[in-house]
C-alpha cells in the first residue's frame, strides 16, 4: 500500500546567483543581476538549518539560480565544506542546470562527486523543441555525460506554447537517449483554450500508446498519476488513519520542509517569492503560515474525484488570487484531461500486468486501490 506519510525531507534552497547564460522563453525570472550570495551567507542558512531540523529525517541542499554553475567555484568551495563538516543528519546535495556549462574541470569534478553530488539536466525535448524554448542551446550541452553519470535522475522537460503540439516527440525522444521523464507546463499556458486541450489530448494519446508498446519505459509524470491515492480516500474506505492524514496533507512542502535563501540571505517560503521573480508582489507570503494546511485548502475542490492527486502552486495561486489557496480554474479541464489519459492507460497496463513491472510487483492492497481510484476516475470525470 502507498505510503502516505510525508518523507521528513527538508530542502533548503540556495540561490547562489541571479546570473543566467540563457534567455529561456518561458523564463519566470524578472531580474537577472550579477549578484551573488556570499559564501559566509551560504554557509550561515547551511548551518542554521542543519541545527534546526529535528523533526526531519534528512537534509536536502539545493543550488538554485539563475544558472547555478556559473557560480561553479562557489558550488565547489561550499560543497566541500559541507563534506568535511559533521552534520547531524544525512544529507545531499543537488542542482539543475541548463548543462551549458558543463564540461571540461567542471565535468570532472561533478563526475567524481556523483554519489553525493546530483545534477538535474532541463532538457525540453527533440533539439528543434529545446532550441525553441531554450535560446539555440543544444548544441551547448553534452547531453551523454548526464545520462551516463545520473542515469536514473530524470531530466526536466519544459513544454511552452511552442512546443505544445510536439510533446509526445519530444517525450520519445528523451526515453530514446536513455533518460527518464519529469515534464511540467510553462507558467502562462492558457488552459482556457479548447484548443490547447484539443492539442494535449492527442499528444497524451500517443505517449499512452508508447507506452504500452514499451513496457519496460518508465512513463513520464504527466502519466504517472498514483490513483492508489484516490481509491484510499474513497468513500468506501473513509475514515481510516491514512484517509485523514491524506485529507490535511499540502502538496508540496512550501514554508514547512522547503524554504528558500536569496543571495542577500533574506529567508523566503520558496523560490518563487524571492525578489527577482516577483518583485512588487514579493511580500505577499508574510501574511500567511504555510504550516497551516486548513489555510492551504481550497473548498471548491473538496468533491473533486481528483482532488487528492491533483497538483497546485501555492505561490503561483497567491501571486495570481491573493490567496494560496486559490486554484486557476482554468487549470481543472487541463489536470482532469491528464487523469482520464493516465487512468486508461493504466487500466490496460492492469489487464496486462505480467508485462509491467509497476503492476506486477504491487501487493495487492496497493492494486485493488489503483483499480478503484481509477475506476473513480473514469466515472466521475466528463470533460
Amino acid at each position: 500500500m502507498p505510503d502516505l506519510t510525508r518523507n521528513r525531507r527538508k530542502t533548503l534552497m540556495l540561490t547562489l546567483t541571479h546570473e543566467c547564460n540563457l534567455s529561456c522563453k518561458y523564463c519566470y525570472e524578472v531580474d537577472k543581476s550579477r549578484s551573488v550570495m556570499p559564501l559566509s551567507v551560504a554557509k550561515e542558512a547551511i548551518g542554521r538549518h542543519f541545527n534546526n531540523s529535528d523533526s526531519f529525517e534528512e537534509i536536502e541542499i539545493a543550488f538554485h539560480g539563475g544558472e547555478p554553475i556559473v557560480q561553479f567555484d562557489l558550488i565547489r568551495s561550499l560543497s566541500e565544506w559541507v563534506w568535511s563538516q559533521s552534520w547531524p543528519k544525512p544529507h545531499l546535495i543537488f542542482a539543475t542546470t541548463n548543462g551549458t556549462l558543463v564540461h571540461g574541470e567542471i565535468q570532472d569534478w561533478m563526475a567524481s562527486n556523483k554519489d553525493r553530488f546530483y545534477l538535474c539536466l532541463s532538457l525540453d525535448g527533440t533539439p528543434e523543441m529545446h532550441d525553441a524554448n531554450r535560446s539555440n542551446s543544444f548544441c551547448r550541452i553534452d547531453v551523454s555525460f548526464f545520462q551516463r553519470t545520473w542515469p536514473d535522475q530524470p531530466v526536466k522537460m519544459t513544454v511552452s506554447g511552442l512546443t505544445l503540439p510536439r510533446i509526445a516527440e519530444g517525450v520519445i525522444h528523451l526515453h530514446g537517449l536513455g533518460f527518464k521523464v519529469e515534464a511540467g507546463f510553462a507558467y502562462g499556458l492558457d488552459w482556457s483554450n479548447s484548443k490547447n486541450l484539443e492539442v494535449l489530448a492527442a499528444q497524451l494519446a500517443i505517449l499512452s500508446d508508447y507506452y504500452l508498446k514499451n513496457p519496460r519505459t518508465p512513463p513520464c509524470s504527466f502519466m504517472a498519476m498514483d490513483f492508489a491515492v484516490i481509491g484510499m480516500a474513497s468513500d468506501e474506505v473513509a475514515g481510516q488513519p491514512w484517509e485523514r492524514e491524506n485529507h490535511a496533507r499540502k502538496w508540496c512542502g512550501i514554508g514547512s520542509e522547503l524554504f528558500a535563501v536569496d543571495v542577500d540571505g533574506a529567508e523566503y517560503p520558496c523560490h518563487l517569492f524571492l525578489p527577482f521573480t516577483a518583485r512588487e508582489k514579493s511580500d505577499l507570503h508574510r501574511r500567511f503560515d504555510f504550516a497551516d494546511c486548513e489555510l492551504l485548502r481550497d473548498d471548491r475542490c473538496k468533491d473533486c474525484v481528483i482532488q487528492p492527486i491533483c497538483p497546485t502552486c501555492y505561490a503561483s495561486n497567491l501571486l495570481e488570487t491573493g490567496s494560496p489557496a486559490a486554484r486557476n480554474p482554468a487549470l481543472c479541464s487541463l489536470h482532469k484531461l491528464r487523469a482520464l489519459a493516465s487512468s486508461s492507460m493504466q487500466a490496460q497496463m492492469i489487464l496486462r500486468r505480467s508485462e509491467f513491472s509497476k503492476f506486477s510487483q504491487m501487493e495487492d492492497q496497493e492494486l485493488m486501490f489503483t483499480i478503484m481510484g481509477i475506476e473513480s476516475v473514469q466515472s466521475s470525470i466528463r470533460l
